[in-house]
């Protein structure tokens, strides 16, 4: 920081003792500084133990005078602080979360509440910033998010990812400021589909994996009058896609009464061609298979909802016939998902399930000769997780058309294809390199050498899908 910078910092500072317009004068001088010269040292400021009052008046003046030009840049800088510096190096004064929250929950823009939200996570476990923070939050949420629904939704986020983060205590002491209640009456607002649909969204955002959920918030999340309420819009077209994700989500705390609702709404629906709803089925069934082999099992063992999930002979749309590939694919390397013999019984049901005269290899072999390039990732990512299974290498290699396709084959048209393509050498040279004939282990080594660039590049004869 240069001496200009200081001496200018220290001006816009002092002015702050007089009033807002003195600030918005030295901003406007013709020799001030520019903001990335002033700026970090004001936010290093912000978090040094004797926080001056002035340094708090500063950042509340600039986002006063020009919301738009500063919060921004000051938003950038509180998180590049909070990312690189230690975080027990950090003092936050109650001011400042006081400040922090009412920003991350009101700012009109969203970068700006994305990097404060992400600094909120770095900081959020240091002693009492929760114990700041929640009382803040929940008064904003009151107050404001009654009326804007975006402020409803950004407190409720900002309500979760604390809980995520800092446990059960977090959970309990939310709930008796009132944050649970708020949170049910979002879900409960039928007469405003899309907040009703951003709220149901944020519970599989948060909570990705059911083993970082917090055990409170596990069994508010299963309350009857939470799953009755998700269970009833199941139908609606707006929000029906997300209530499924959510109740895929709790059906994973084995729940009695949540799994055979979903999975008779999931039948009823079946192998839908609309693609928003079969995406949402899809999902659904993925994210439900890779909790547990039990809860895979118990799909295997139901036609309906296999054919749900992967019948792909009734539609025509590529980018739908990828995204399921593409969730077979997560679901044969999910570490969750330990029984072999489970895992390639699912890889030979895919075939069987979409067409009697049809094998799962024979299948894949046709995506992966499609002139699309998203099937023909999409075919290469399975062939991936299905080389990392025990067996798996060997059912490849006992089928002739992908040695023909991947081991001869020559190189893909696209980048991505390359790559993934070049992924699937790589895997199943590791584990099937032991049975190999001694000329295509030699071949299989040479390509691999080349890179996944480097093989000579295709003749396109489109095929026909």
């Amino acid at each position: 920081m240069t001496d200009s910078s200081i001496d200018f910092l220290q001006r816009l500072s002092a002015s702050c003792e007089t009033r807002v317009e003195e600030v918005k004068k030295i901003l406007n001088e013709p020799a001030a500084s520019p903001i990335s010269s002033w700026v970090p040292s004001l936010i290093s400021q912000l978090f040094a133990k004797e926080t001056s009052e002035n340094t708090l008046t500063v950042i509340k003046s600039l986002v006063a005078i020009d919301d738009s030009k500063y919060s921004p840049t000051i938003a950038v800088e509180v998180k590049r602080i909070c990312f690189h510096k230690h975080a027990n190096n950090l003092f936050i004064s109650p001011q400042v979360v006081q400040l922090w929250i009412y920003q991350l929950c009101c700012t009109s823009h969203v970068s700006v509440h994305t990097n404060l939200l992400d600094a909120y996570k770095v900081v959020s476990q240091l002693q009492g910033v929760v114990q700041l923070a929640l009382p803040n939050l929940i008064g904003i949420w009151k107050e404001s998010g009654s009326t804007n629904s975006i402020v409803a939704i950004r407190c409720a986020t900002l309500y979760l990812w604390t809980v995520k983060l800092c446990g059960d205590s977090a959970f309990e002491s939310g709930k008796e400021l009132g944050a649970t209640d708020l949170l049910l009456k979002l879900i409960e607002k039928t007469d405003d589909p899309l907040t009703q649909l951003s709220v149901l969204d944020l519970f599989p955002q948060v909570f990705e994996f059911t083993v970082g959920i917090p055990a409170a918030q596990k069994a508010w999340m299963s309350q009857k009058d939470v799953t009755a309420t998700i269970i009833k819009i199941l139908k609606d077209p707006i929000v029906g896609g997300a209530s499924m994700q959510y109740l895929a989500l709790v059906a994973q705390f084995d729940d009695p009464h949540v799994l055979p609702a979903l999975l008779n709404f999931i039948r009823s629906v079946g192998p839908t061609t609309i693609e928003s709803e079969r995406l949402q089925v899809v999902n659904a069934l993925s994210s439900l298979s890779q909790s547990s082999s039990k809860m895979l099992e118990c799909i295997l063992q139901d036609a309906e909802l296999r054919c749900s999930w992967w019948d792909v002979s009734r539609t025509s749309v590529p980018k739908l016939k990828a995204a399921i590939l593409s969730s077979i694919a997560q679901t044969l390397k999910h570490p969750q998902n330990t029984d072999a013999s489970l895992m390639l019984r699912l890889y030979t049901l895919i075939g069987q399930d979409n067409s009697a005269e049809s094998t799962t290899a024979w299948m894949l072999q046709k995506f992966a000769m499609s002139p699309m390039p998203e099937l023909r990732i999409a075919s290469y990512t399975v062939w991936i997780s299905l080389a990392q299974i025990p067996g798996g290498c060997t059912l490849l290699a006992m089928s002739s058309g992908f040695m023909d396709l991947v081991v001869e084959g020559i190189r893909e048209s696209s980048y991505d294809a390359r790559l993934a393509k070049f992924e699937v050498l790589k895997y199943f040279d590791e584990h099937a390199n032991a049975f190999l004939s001694a000329d295509i282990a030699k071949k299989l080594k040479q390509n691999l050498a080349l890179g996944p660039h480097g093989m000579k590049a295709q003749r396109w004869e489109v095929a026909t899908d």
